[in-house]
């Protein structure tokens, strides 16, 4: 079996820039109050969504471990369609890591962000899923 903290390695700047590439995806998806604010934060850093996701990676690959162990044991032809079947699973998964983070953040304005966009998290993420785990398989196998 194996470990998705390998991608913490030489890839994860790769990983965590392609993997922002979707959070923006979603975030567009969001509705204007959330993407004005996430707008107003990449006026202020252009590469806010890559930084963030570089700083949880850790967090996140540990915490979808188990789905890839599974996806690993199962005959699903990969891991983007493995994570769909289990969107569930996988977003609540996510949406843990996300809200230890915010909640670690100390940020007033993320928050408020945060806060607008995390009812409605899961339904604007499960469109998104699956690229998410073919980014990740797509490094697990150059890695």
């Amino acid at each position: 079996m194996s470990d998705l903290s390998v991608l913490l390695g030489d890839q994860r700047e790769k990983v965590a820039a392609e993997l922002a590439e979707v959070a923006e995806s979603a975030i567009d998806d969001a509705g204007i109050a959330v993407k004005t604010g996430f707008g107003a934060a990449k006026l202020a850093d252009k590469n806010i969504a890559a930084r963030g996701v570089n700083r949880v990676l850790p967090e996140l690959l540990e915490a979808l471990q188990p789905r890839w162990a599974e996806y690993e044991a199962s005959d699903v032809e990969d891991f983007g369609t493995y994570l769909n079947t289990h969107s569930d699973a996988a977003i609540a998964d996510i949406l843990a890591v996300a809200d230890a983070n915010v909640k670690k953040a100390d940020k007033a304005t993320l928050e408020k962000i945060y806060d607008k966009v995390r009812p409605k998290a899961a339904s604007l993420m499960k469109p998104h899923v699956p690229m998410l785990g073919d980014i990740l398989e797509k490094h697990m196998k150059a890695a």
